[in-house]
């Protein structure tokens, strides 16, 4: 099996983290790509087969922590956050 490079990018369903998934999927990354979103905003993206896209607030610890159980496994080469993430207090 062909060793694929894995991104995270956050924001990916429009604006730079869009833009940015779709140019790392151009160059061969396995992208998954986290929005907090309404789904019919990611329809675009969703045809491209090296893009996973997941629903996260990440603003919801819950959510965050289901995502990285999800994930464990797995080696990211590359990450994006787009836009910034905003520190939630409490989460000590």
């Amino acid at each position: 099996m062909k060793n694929v490079k894995t991104a995270l990018v956050t924001g990916v369903c429009r604006g730079i983290g869009k833009a940015i998934a779709e140019e790392l999927s151009k160059e061969g990354y396995h992208v998954v790509g986290l929005h907090k979103g309404k789904d019919e905003t990611c329809e675009l993206i969703k045809s491209t087969d090296s893009i996973e896209i997941h629903k996260v607030d990440l603003n919801d610890r819950s959510k965050i922590l289901k995502f990285i159980e999800l994930q464990k496994d797995t080696k990211f080469e590359y990450q994006q956050n787009s836009p910034p993430l905003s520190v939630t207090k409490g989460w000590g």
